[in-house]
């Protein structure tokens, strides 16, 4: 792990594992690990996307950093804020709730 990311390391060394071509990959359909919530990942989540971020532009090439900056910008920051105003509210887990029902139609 490259300990320069204090929140992302791991995902650092996913990305380096599949970016080597020395590597042999290939789609298995088992569950190997499963992670669970509440970490620090979760727990300083701003923190951990900007380290993501940092990792894309240093191993792929500005037009995926551009794409990823996209979808970072719409899917992480604007859930996450989505997710505060909805706890603040009290609503959260309400809003979690219909959308469990809505994924299981």
């Amino acid at each position: 792990f490259d300990l320069r990311y204090r929140i992302a390391a791991d995902y650092d060394w996913a990305v380096r594992v599949f970016l080597d071509d020395s590597l042999t990959r290939r789609f298995v359909p088992v569950i190997v690990s499963t992670m669970g919530r509440g970490g620090l990942s979760d727990r300083r989540y701003l923190a951990s996307v900007r380290e993501r971020w940092h990792i894309v532009a240093r191993h792929y090439p500005a037009t995926e950093l551009l794409r990823y900056t996209l979808w970072t910008g719409f899917g992480d920051y604007l859930r996450y804020y989505a997710q505060q105003a909805l706890a603040r509210l009290g609503l959260l887990n309400r809003a979690r709730d219909l959308k469990r029902r809505w994924g299981a139609r």
